[in-house]
């Protein structure tokens, strides 16, 4: 009896999968994201100077699409003049309605490089956070896309700092191309 359901359930999921396919969107814009908080170096805590960092980001969503909805994996980099490159991997979910799309994204791991003045010691922050966006398909194939992100970097790979806690918060604005195959 089991066995028969299973297969009832299969055979009515079958339409849905059939319609699946693999989204692929690369996309490239603008970002400005503010960045504050705090750190401890050899137990002495002090604040992070508020920076803001902006400029180009590139990046994409590759997942599956199944009707008005999409899964996957989004990764953007964010290169600076500064070498503060910032990466985001993260996981997306994705609902679209019309010529709007909505997605939020969990990012799992967020890396910025990192510079100590004081003895020109380079590392990254590490963290993760969250983005949600809007898109809007101006014609078929292409989207005006906005996202608001939020990511805390708890986590360095420096000698001389013992503790941090910086927040990124900001938004981006892309154009992008996406496709279901």
């Amino acid at each position: 009896m089991k066995t028969l359901r299973l297969l009832l359930i299969a055979f009515m999921l079958l339409p849905v999968i059939s319609h699946a396919g693999i989204l692929i969107e690369p996309y490239a814009g603008y970002t400005s994201l503010t960045s504050s908080g705090t750190l401890e170096i050899s137990g002495t805590e002090g604040e992070i100077e508020e920076s803001t960092l902006d400029g180009m980001v590139y990046g994409g969503r590759l997942g599956v699409g199944i009707s008005n909805f999409g899964i996957g994996v989004d990764y953007s980099q964010a290169p600076q003049d500064s070498g503060s490159d910032l990466t985001n991997i993260g996981a997306f979910g994705m609902v679209s309605f019309l010529n709007l799309r909505f997605w939020g994204t969990y990012i799992f791991s967020s890396e910025i490089g990192v510079e100590i003045d004081t003895n020109n010691e380079t590392g990254t922050f590490k963290g993760n956070g969250v983005k949600v966006g809007l898109g809007w398909s101006i014609v078929p194939f292409v989207s005006l896309n906005a996202e608001y992100m939020m990511i805390n970097n708890s986590k360095e790979d420096l000698n001389t700092i013992t503790a941090v806690d910086q927040d990124l918060k900001g938004f981006l604005v892309s154009l992008s191309f996406p496709f279901v195959l």
